[in-house]
């Protein structure tokens, strides 16, 4: 790193990129829950 600035930025990167894979967990459970109701 060469500053404190680019640190941050790249911090706020992962977050969103873990924010982002967080949605797209929550779009599968759902989807398998969704599944799962209709065959019971």
């Amino acid at each position: 790193m060469d500053n404190l600035e680019q640190l941050q930025d790249r911090i706020r990167n992962k977050i969103t990129e873990v924010n982002d894979n967080a949605g797209l967990f929550q779009n599968v459970i759902n989807g398998v829950r969704r599944r799962t109701q209709i065959c019971l």
